[in-house]
């Protein structure tokens, strides 16, 4: 047995050697699909779908047949979701499933990108700093982390709602570290806020404390100002 843990130990220094000579580049696209092929091979291995999935995937159905953002009652007739219900997640769905994707591959997909939203991170933090070492203890963290992994096969909006939480915390980082581009980045943090709220409406919990660490760093006028700059320009493309 011990020597069994010798080669394994030179086995793996002599991966560790190899991962180290290859360049920057290369080393994210290994570190990407190290974290993404779990993903996929646990959605493939599992099912998918729970009671929310397959209401999910009823409104996605009855968009497809005209029906619209709403769900069938008791006589079969097309009734309109309000409340808590926002339309993005069904929209989503039926957008995937009009191009012929199945069930399971779209949260594979989700995963594709929940894993391009940790790189993203993490390329953000080795920018400002981060020792490359830690960069990847990190995305062993991030990438099979029980809130990032566990969800990561289901039919939900969960994973999705992950994606822009990652997404958020990256720019607020750099909107912390690099003022010089605060316009540009408080104007990506507002796209997807909206984008994430049209998901989930809950999902402006996460963003409010760092609303608030923004407008304590940089002044309530500088704040408001930059929204209200932001908001112009989105409704001027439309």
């Amino acid at each position: 047995m011990y020597i069994n843990f010798r080669i394994f130990y030179f086995y793996m220094r002599k991966k560790i050697f190899f991962f180290e000579s290859l360049n920057l580049k290369s080393k994210w696209i290994i570190i990407f699909f190290l974290l993404v092929l779990p993903r996929i091979i646990y959605i493939y291995l599992n099912s998918i779908t729970t009671d929310d999935s397959i209401f999910y995937l009823n409104v996605a159905e009855n968009i497809k047949q005209g029906c619209g953002f709403a769900f069938k009652n008791n006589l079969g007739e097309c009734q309109s979701l309000t409340g808590g219900y926002f339309p993005a997640y069904p929209y989503f769905i039926w957008f995937l499933k009009s191009i012929s994707f199945s069930n399971k591959m779209i949260p594979s997909l989700v995963s594709i990108f929940a894993i391009g939203s940790i790189i993203y991170l993490l390329h953000t933090l080795y920018n400002y700093g981060l020792e490359e070492r830690k960069i990847y203890a990190l995305a062993f963290i991030l990438g099979f982390s029980p809130i990032s992994f566990g969800y990561s096969r289901y039919l939900l909006i969960e994973p999705i709602i992950y994606i822009f939480s990652v997404l958020l915390l990256a720019e607020f980082i750099k909107l912390k570290t690099n003022p010089k581009y605060f316009k540009y980045v408080y104007s990506r943090i507002i796209i997807f806020t909206i984008i994430s709220v049209f998901f989930k409406p809950t999902s402006i919990i996460l963003i409010i404390p760092h609303f608030l660490i923004t407008i304590y760093s940089y002044g309530i006028k500088k704040f408001i100002k930059v929204f209200l700059f932001s908001l112009r320009n989105s409704f001027s493309k439309h």
